[in-house]
């Protein structure tokens, strides 16, 4: 279990990188399907019918926990942690009516265009990766040919998320 100060301070990291994101996509908040009182530290963002949640806690628990929650609102999610001192990991539910698709973990990588992708952390792991772009997210073939363009996205990515949160 995180002490309390770095706990507190691991939820104000992944806070601030989820309104980062939300920004850069162009993500607006609202109410949504959420009851008021149970899901205080969820945002959700209804051009996407996405929930947007930061967390401290790792990304299987996390799932565990948000796994009831994107059923009850119908809606996709989209986890990001700042657990432990590494990179930010994300996580991303697709809710259908039979079941819902976690894609974990996820990184984040820029386009040169500056355009923001969630994808797989391992290279070749699947060819699909999530396009954040006009306040909506997609399923699209991973934005790369060669593994040094990859890299460099990942590289972009972290020096935006350092810029955002610090490190």
């Amino acid at each position: 279990m995180i002490p309390n100060d770095k706990r507190v301070a691991a939820e104000a990291r992944a806070l601030q990188l989820a309104l980062a994101v939300a920004a850069r996509v162009g993500w607006r908040f609202d109410r949504g399907p959420l009851p008021t009182t149970s899901f205080a530290q969820f945002l959700y963002v209804d051009a996407a019918q996405l929930l947007l949640v930061p967390t401290s806690a790792a990304l299987p628990f996390a799932t565990r926990q948000v796994e009831p929650v994107v059923r009850e609102a119908r809606s996709d999610a989209l986890i990001v942690s700042s657990a432990g001192e590494g990179t930010p990991m994300f996580a991303m539910a697709t809710w259908a009516r039979s079941e819902t698709v976690w894609t974990q973990p996820l990184l984040p990588w820029l386009a040169d265009t500056s355009e923001l992708w969630l994808v797989p952390d391992v290279d070749g792991a699947t060819p699909f990766a999530f396009h954040l772009v006009d306040a909506l997210h997609h399923v699209a073939t991973v934005p790369w040919v060669l593994a040094s363009e990859r890299q460099a996205g990942l590289d972009r990515a972290a020096a935006w998320m350092r810029e955002v949160v610090g490190g």
